[in-house]
């Protein structure tokens, strides 16, 4: 992986210079600085990370599209849930908060591929209509579709 294939796949995730070292490479960012400029090599782990990262974006696309273009009737205008912070993306169990920024992009490629609407996901509003059932990631979908 070149420095700049680094910063390509970083910024494709959605993720900043800060967010990426942080979270990502566990380093400051001046590290991870150096690494896009070519002053250091990059890490294997860190390359692993972010190719791995960049697979389940690619996979959870595809998923998306093949469910959005078997939908029956147009496409245009689903919703999908977009959450705003790392803890509200990490409140439906077994999700890693890590994860939030390339499930943003994910959003924002199908809100660009198929006009869909991006749905704030609001805890409160979301916990009263979901009525003390099983916090599912279908029922946070048909949530965001009645918005």
């Amino acid at each position: 992986m070149t420095p700049t294939t680094l910063r390509a796949l970083r910024q494709h995730l959605f993720f900043s210079v800060d967010d990426a070292a942080e979270l990502i490479g566990e380093v400051s960012p001046r590290s991870w600085q150096y690494w896009e400029s070519g002053g250091r090599p990059i890490p294997q782990d860190v390359k692993d990370k972010i190719e791995a990262m960049c697979a389940w974006r690619d996979t959870s696309i595809r998923a998306a599209k093949n469910v959005l273009h078997g939908a029956s009737g147009d496409p245009d205008g689903i919703a999908l849930v977009w959450y705003s912070s790392p803890s509200d993306w990490a409140s439906l169990t077994g999700r890693d908060a890590l994860m939030w920024r390339p499930h943003c992009s994910v959003i924002a490629e199908l809100c660009a591929s198929f006009g869909a609407v991006a749905v704030p996901f609001d805890p409160g509003a979301y916990l009263i209509w979901l009525g003390g059932r099983t916090d599912r990631e279908d029922l946070r979908s048909t949530w965001a579709a009645q918005k």
